[in-house]
């Protein structure tokens, strides 16, 4: 009979364990910015609008001319004269980017983000390293991400360009002689949120003479895409200036910055939400545990009371971070958990057992455990060590009872 009360209980608690999984892996597919969950719409409508993460590709430049070639006319069967277009692309010699970003917090839909307002100048020298002649040409992509684009102007050698145009090819010298060069710069503004990028990568598969960059950002509360690139960052006055002097060089790294935004709280709580279930298993062998070693009797249909009340605070973390923040998501879910299980487990296990064994050990699953992963490095270690503690203390209870005064082998499982 005791066998099979055992094993009725294992089961009981494992189709827990599984439920609660499920539930949470729910919960964590609604965090993020996909489109079914609360706050990825409201990131969508806003992006749309004002614009998203903006990444800057380099323009292209290209020599265009004619050569006569002879050919055979299929007609005629005579060698015959034939003009034909070639293009070949015109190398950049030296870049110098210039970029002033204004970041701020943008409301919408309730919630906050952090968008901002950009204005740049990117001067590009190029060179024609060709024996030919022709009209220098580029091409200027549209910025991904953004959704206006604001005082482009395109001036070459200090004059402007009458009619710059986007996405097409247009032309900047008309008569662009073997071995000359000309200094292209291109100003414009846009708007955008989170991050900023210039993808310097681009010019990887050849060797770079010279590039310089300055990002002038009236927030200090950012951090570079690479930072192996060579730069030196000054804060001063709540603002930051990161500039970057590259000579010769080639990369696969793109300069750019995210600012500390939102999406970093959502990447918080994706991480606890999945490691959640882990919490669960270990929060409901400890009530297992000390309820025998303590000779607390209850119903097992309890079992699940305490299952609610734990994942009710990865549930109602991974909501509310969307909306407050990692802190005050923290803090309310806690608060949200600790009511309920202060109006649950005395009345289950008696005031003594739900003081010593379930508070302590519901605080230290739920939000101890959340703030684990805020550790910016050892975070695998330090989760381990945590499960391995608190597996060694269950251990270590088990071995110094006396399994046979256990409840669950003595007859009625319900409290006395």
């Amino acid at each position: 009979m005791q066998l099979v009360r055992v094993l009725a209980l294992g089961a009981w608690l494992v189709l827990l364990v599984i439920v609660a999984a499920v539930s949470l892996a729910f919960a964590g597919s609604r965090i993020g910015e996909t489109r079914n969950s609360s706050y990825g719409a409201t990131w969508d409508e806003f992006t749309a609008s004002w614009g998203g993460e903006i990444v800057v590709e380099p323009p292209a430049f290209s020599l265009a001319w004619s050569e006569t070639v002879l050919q055979t006319d299929a007609v005629l069967k005579e060698r015959v004269e034939v003009v034909q277009p070639r293009t070949a692309p015109v190398p950049v010699v030296d870049i110098d980017l210039s970029a002033e970003l204004e970041q701020s917090h943008r409301e919408y839909g309730s919630l906050s983000f952090n968008a901002f307002e950009s204005r740049h100048v990117d001067v590009y020298r190029v060179i024609n390293d060709t024996p030919h002649e022709g009209p220098l040409r580029v091409t200027v992509g549209w910025p991904s991400g953004a959704s206006i684009l604001t005082d482009y102007t395109v001036v070459v050698d200090g004059a402007g360009v009458a009619s710059p145009k986007l996405g097409e090819e247009f032309e900047l010298v008309p008569v662009f002689s073997p071995g000359s060069s000309a200094l292209v710069a291109l100003t414009w503004a846009t708007k955008g949120a989170d991050q900023f990028t210039y993808r310097l990568s681009a010019f990887r598969k050849r060797v770079l003479p010279h590039a310089r960059a300055r990002l002038a950002v009236n927030s200090d509360r950012f951090t570079l895409l690479r930072f192996g690139l060579n730069h030196t960052r000054v804060n001063e006055g709540g603002g930051s200036v990161v500039e970057f002097d590259l000579p010769n060089f080639s990369t696969t790294q793109d300069i750019g910055l995210r600012f500390v935004s939102q999406r970093r709280d959502l990447e918080f709580a994706s991480l606890v939400v999945g490691q959640a279930p882990l919490a669960v298993v270990i929060f409901l062998a400890s009530i297992l545990v000390w309820s025998q070693v303590l000779r607390v009797r209850f119903l097992a249909f309890h079992y699940l009371s305490m299952t609610v009340t734990v994942v009710s605070y990865f549930v109602f973390m991974s909501y509310l971070v969307r909306w407050f923040g990692t802190w005050p998501s923290v803090g309310a879910a806690g608060t949200i958990t600790g009511v309920l299980a202060a109006a649950l487990a005395p009345p289950i296990f008696g005031r003594a057992f739900a003081l010593r064994v379930v508070a302590p050990y519901l605080l230290a699953f739920t939000v101890l455990f959340s703030l684990l992963f805020l550790l910016p490095t050892l975070r695998g270690i330090a989760v381990l060590s945590y499960v391995f503690v608190a597996g060694a203390t269950l251990l270590v209870a088990t071995v110094r009872s006396n399994l046979a005064q256990w409840p669950i082998l003595q007859g009625d499982p319900a409290r006395e």
